[in-house]
């Protein structure tokens, strides 16, 4: 699917348009043509939230966790909706001194800095401690 035009564009057909050389795409003029390839990009989607080994995670502008990829249960042993909900300040799994580090690092990203390779220990349920690497970066809806 591509916007060329203000048109919806499904590149799997052949068409008259040319969006690149070689590529033929055909406008979605149907609302059932559109349902299925919106419904398409939705399992496409869903399939790589659900099957990422990294987590992903995402924080509203007041550091609150939004939401968890299933990966957190793999990886630190815990639930997703044992974090969803919670302010990153208050994730008693992290180290004391890591979970400062965050906030501070998680207010620039939210003030529009991206963050690269930055490590926080993460303790697990059963005592164990893992590294965990951390990008972030600023993403706005709606403004």
């Amino acid at each position: 699917m591509i916007r060329n035009d203000n048109d919806l564009m499904d590149l799997s057909r052949k068409g008259s348009r040319t969006s690149a050389p070689g590529t033929f795409v055909e406008p979605l003029r149907t609302t059932a043509a559109f349902n299925d390839a919106s419904r398409m990009r939705e399992e496409f989607y869903r399939l790589c939230y659900e099957s990422s080994t990294d987590i992903i995670c995402l924080v509203d502008k007041n550091l609150r966790i939004q939401c968890l990829t299933p990966s957190i249960e793999r990886i630190f042993g815990c639930r997703p909706d044992q974090w969803e909900g919670r302010f990153i300040h208050e994730l008693e799994s992290m180290i004391p001194q890591h979970r400062e580090k965050m906030l501070r690092e998680m207010t620039d990203v939210m003030a529009g800095t991206c963050l690269k390779n930055s490590e926080y220990t993460i303790m697990t349920p059963e005592g164990g401690r893992v590294i965990a690497e951390l990008d972030a970066e600023p993403l706005a809806w709606n403004g």
